[in-house]
């Protein structure tokens, strides 16, 4: 297919792209220690607002970008960390955390980047959906 072309791009810009996904949430923070052991974990819920992406292509003929306008949207997150002092300078901890952006689809716009013109819009073609997670293993001193 046309992924296998083979060629030289100009000294140009080819592509850029931009997503913003402002969220608001509410969550809790909790935070045990008994001894030497310490726990911290949190947990989030939010609304995406006002989310929107361009995806700007510069060297398609016409030269056009694409912008979605991702009105809504839902995230939950959580991070947990056990933390054990070895010493009054020393410690360690595990973490993990993880992190859901449920997918959002919507209509995206195909413009001309010379006049802001619409091309045409494919319905249903844009969207966001993002899944994070993270582990961590560790020591952590003080002096």
């Amino acid at each position: 297919g046309f992924r296998n072309d083979v060629g030289v791009i100009p000294d140009v810009p080819a592509a850029r792209y931009r997503q913003q996904l402002p969220t608001v949430f509410t969550g809790i923070d909790a935070t045990v220690n008994d001894g030497a052991w310490s726990l911290d974990a949190n947990a989030r819920a939010g609304l995406i607002v006002w989310g929107h992406s361009r995806d700007d292509h510069f060297l398609r003929v016409p030269p056009r970008y694409t912008w979605d306008d991702l009105s809504w949207g839902q995230m939950l997150s959580a991070d947990v960390k056990l933390g054990y002092a070895i010493s009054d300078h020393l410690g360690a901890f595990i973490e993990g955390s993880y992190e859901k952006t449920f997918a959002a689809h919507t209509p995206s716009d195909y413009r001309k980047i010379s006049d802001d013109s619409e091309l045409f819009t494919a319905n249903g073609q844009g969207g966001a959906e993002l899944d994070v997670a993270k582990l961590s293993v560790g020591l952590k001193g003080n002096f």
